[in-house]
């Protein structure tokens, strides 16, 4: 499950307003946000999302899990951003939330542009997994 972030980067660069101290998404939600991401595809399983939220949960920092938790849910299958002004206001209410400092969130998002480095690791260790557990057959 690759995500295709690198032209992405750009409009990711906006000025941070004062935080509110307020986290808007945890950890465990994060999870979920990017399992039901995951789901959505036409190629989803449960075995494949649940390695997939994993995976990215274990290679990034928890408060970078949590904005991309939020980033992929503007995501299409293919890679393409339904809502570019909604999925800025909602990375940016996330960095708020969890007082991230400006120097920081630019930190992120840089390391996002490698993101499709990470997918194709992610790709080959997260196999979809349908059609392979099944019990061998009893005589």
């Amino acid at each position: 499950m690759k995500l295709h972030v690198v032209a992405l980067t750009a409009l990711f660069f906006v000025p941070l307003a004062p935080a509110s101290a307020q986290v808007t998404t945890s950890a465990g939600d994060a999870s979920t946000r990017v399992y039901n991401w995951c789901m959505k595809r036409p190629d989803g399983t449960p075995g494949e999302c649940g390695c997939v939220s994993g995976f990215y949960a274990g290679v990034t920092e928890d408060d970078a899990f949590r904005l991309l938790a939020r980033l992929v849910e503007y995501l299409t299958s293919d890679g393409d951003i339904t809502d570019q002004a909604a999925m800025s206001a909602a990375l940016v209410e996330e960095a708020n939330g969890q007082s991230i400092t400006s120097d920081r969130y630019s930190a992120i998002m840089a390391d996002f542009a490698n993101f499709d480095q990470l997918g194709v690791k992610a790709d080959s260790i997260c196999v979809p997994l349908k059609g392979r557990l099944e019990a061998p057959a009893v005589e």
